[in-house]
């Protein structure tokens, strides 16, 4: 296809109504909002297209980006050192993605738990109860615990004997 034509397509192709879109000053704006529909079209379809395994995973990933946006992030410490930064929720075997959240940057919302139990608590709302879900520090903090043991799920953890609490077995 001619760039000219596949330019016209793009700038008038929309997936969601733009007179129900927010205001960019509004609280409850949403950055994805011009692609909401396909993230929720893929999550949903992700997750009726493969019966869920008992053991799953909760990580950060990216996806590499060059362009100019608010959401870009910067990583030195990753093999992709810009880009978009993503939660999976991913089959511990397989490697199967159940689920994914993009992250948009921070909110103003001042809520109890931090980012790390937010992500779990987002992206384990659909999770039946018998999983054992592992994940690693960035992502533990006491109410996550505490709400997985009220729902009988399991939970894992990296840790170091360092760490408060833990004795060290030498």
């Amino acid at each position: 296809m001619p760039f000219k034509p596949f330019q016209k397509i793009t700038e008038n192709f929309h997936i969601d109504n733009i007179l129900e879109e927010s205001q960019r000053d509004d609280p409850s704006y949403d950055k994805l909002c011009k692609v909401r529909p396909i993230v929720d079209a893929l999550n949903e379809t992700f997750q009726q297209n493969c019966s869920s395994s008992q053991n799953q995973s909760i990580d950060e990933s990216m996806i590499k980006f060059k362009g100019k946006s608010s959401m870009k992030q910067y990583m030195p410490k990753k093999l992709i050192k810009r880009g978009y930064k993503c939660w999976c929720r991913c089959d511990s075997k397989t490697g199967y993605l159940y689920q994914f959240q993009i992250y948009t940057g921070k909110t103003d919302n001042t809520a109890e738990e931090g980012l790390g139990c937010r992500v779990v608590l987002d992206l384990c709302q659909n999770v039946p109860e018998d999983t054992f879900i592992v994940f690693d520090n960035f992502f533990y903090e006491p109410a996550v615990a505490g709400d997985f043991v009220f729902r009988e799920d399991i939970c894992c953890r990296n840790h170091s004997s360092e760490q408060e609490g833990i004795a060290n077995r030498n």
